[in-house]
């Protein structure tokens, strides 16, 4: 059938139907764009693919269905204007090939409207190359269900030199970021973990994913993100990653939190970790949590920590108790000394015992001071000495101290 521009927009259905391949190829681009959005919708999906490359420039896409915008091939994409891009149905998008999808230039990724991409399979999407995603805008990110966020790769989201950029993933919305996957997640550079909105933190970052992240993954939290972590994301930091929380995420630690830590978390806490724990924290902290402090980290306790334990004093262990140095020994509050046991009492060297206040002394039970070490006792000041009550020196010290 001949044809020419003037011709063209008389085209009927029926003629355009009728058009051969050979008819098809023979079209110049002037005449494709004399098509009709209707008159291209009449066009097959075969007819469409005979198209030269050069030509789909000027098609009117705007009413295609599913299976016409399925016969672009990756060659003919290319061609097409971010206009004809645009003009291309939410739902109709659906049928780009994959092929085709990875030939799309960042300029057509980016002219695709929130509708489009929401419009995307999840087949499609992870066609996408880390260079298109890069190009992708917030808008468009906030369009992306969480279905289509789970099929996103980790050559995608962790993409170093393109991807998921900060902005984007800080756009994303806690649904979103449920929906990463935990090999993506595992893959996220810090800045991107540092580009995630604390309340996605609490709710929208889980478990599974705290449990992959890297040492420094969780290093690269910012404090206010860190504060945000729920107990149970808390515990779900691997062990091995545990001495790389930073001092001042410790600082930030809520009470809730610093009482949340797993008592396998506590014991691989660094001495600089444990001496950074807030006071109040540190006060919260549970007895089986004290007493699996290990005797360095109770050495590194601060006296402004030890003076904040109240009856968790007994949890610590003998081994903990004669690491004390005698500043840590005298800032036990007097309120609290009656809690520690006869085996801690005993544990306590001439030295430890010297340190005692009188303050400090006079709340020994008899039991304790039963507990001193024979030789010990002589190290008791006259202070000390003096202070002890009747009681205390009638029915606490035992005839071996005495003498």
């Amino acid at each position: 059938m001949a044809t020419t521009s003037a011709t063209i927009t008389n085209l009927t259905q029926a003629q355009i139907s009728a058009l051969t391949t050979a008819d098809i190829v023979d079209l110049t681009a002037t005449q494709v764009t004399q098509f009709s959005a209707t008159q291209a919708s009449y066009l097959s999906a075969t007819q469409i693919a005979k198209l030269e490359n050069d030509d789909v420039s000027g098609l009117k896409l705007t009413s295609l269905s599913e299976s016409q915008v399925a016969a672009f091939s990756a060659d003919q994409t290319p061609n097409l204007g971010t206009a004809q891009i645009s003009g291309i149905g939410a739902t109709a998008i659906d049928g780009l090939l994959t092929s085709a999808i990875a030939a799309l230039t960042t300029n057509q990724v980016t002219a695709l409207t929130t509708a489009q991409v929401a419009g995307l399979s999840a087949t499609q999407l992870p066609k996408l190359s880390g260079d298109q995603l890069a190009t992708v805008t917030t808008a468009q990110i906030n369009s992306l269900s969480g279905t289509q966020v789970a099929a996103l790769t980790t050559d995608q989201i962790g993409y170093i030199n393109g991807g998921f950029a900060t902005a984007q993933l800080k756009a994303m919305t806690t649904n979103q970021i449920t929906q990463i996957t935990t090999a993506v997640f595992a893959k996220l550079t810090t800045a991107q973990i540092g580009a995630i909105e604390t309340d996605d933190i609490t709710n929208g970052v889980t478990v599974g994913h705290i449990a992959v992240m890297s040492t420094s993954q969780i290093n690269g939290m910012s404090t206010a993100q860190f504060s945000k972590l729920a107990s149970s994301q808390l515990q779900s930091i691997v062990t091995s990653n545990i001495t790389g929380i930073s001092t001042v995420q410790i600082v930030a630690m809520t009470t809730e939190q610093a009482r949340g830590l797993g008592t396998d978390q506590v014991k691989l806490m660094t001495t600089a970790q444990i001496a950074a724990v807030e006071t109040r924290d540190l006060a919260t902290f549970t007895t089986d949590q004290i007493s699996n402090l290990t005797t360095a980290q109770v050495a590194a306790l601060s006296t402004a920590q030890i003076a904040g334990l109240t009856s968790q004093i007994s949890a610590i262990t003998t081994a903990g108790i004669a690491a004390l140095k005698t500043a840590q020994i005298a800032a036990i509050e007097t309120i609290d000394i009656s809690g520690l046991t006869t085996e801690q009492i005993a544990q306590l060297s001439t030295v430890q015992e010297a340190a005692l206040g009188t303050s400090q002394i006079v709340k020994l039970s008899s039991a304790q001071l039963n507990a001193i070490d024979d030789a010990d006792i002589k190290g008791l000041g006259t202070a000390q000495i003096v202070a002890l009550t009747t009681d205390q020196f009638y029915f606490g010290l035992n005839t071996a101290q005495i003498a």
